[in-house]
């Protein structure tokens, strides 16, 4: 399969036990094989951080509202842009900032709250309440 992550929620979603990539290793294919047939569930190494980093926002949700207060009022800006779906660029200009400085702010702040991506951001955001849905 793809190493898209859209393409293994949704293997996972409608029933999957096994999901390899296809540039594994035909070893590889097998163990997964050997693995499902035993009842047992298989998904790529690279592909498991995936699955945490969609489970771990969620679980952490009372320590990232704690969290997000414990970020200075510049990461709370950029954070919340950052989820509005503006780039780097587009926010330096607007802060008066270069574009390294945004990504700092940016990388910290994601860094404080536990968070590793931007949909996990975007989710993270719409949950408190910090943006709304369109």
């Amino acid at each position: 399969m793809h190493d898209d992550p859209q393409y293994l929620r949704q293997a996972l979603k409608h029933g999957a036990s096994g999901y390899v990539l296809k540039k594994a290793a035909d070893a590889e294919l097998l163990s997964a094989m050997r693995a499902v047939l035993r009842g047992q569930v298989y998904v790529h190494p690279s592909m498991t951080r995936i699955l945490l980093e969609d489970m771990l926002p969620e679980s952490q949700s009372g320590d990232q509202e704690d969290s997000w207060a414990g970020l200075s009022g510049r990461e709370q800006e950029v954070l919340k842009m950052v989820a509005l779906g503006h780039t780097s660029a587009e926010i330096a200009t607007q802060l008066n900032l270069s574009a390294k400085t945004v990504e700092t702010y940016r990388a910290r702040g994601m860094e404080k709250l536990g968070l590793r991506t931007r949909a996990a951001l975007v989710k993270f955001a719409l949950q408190e309440g910090l943006i709304k849905r369109d």
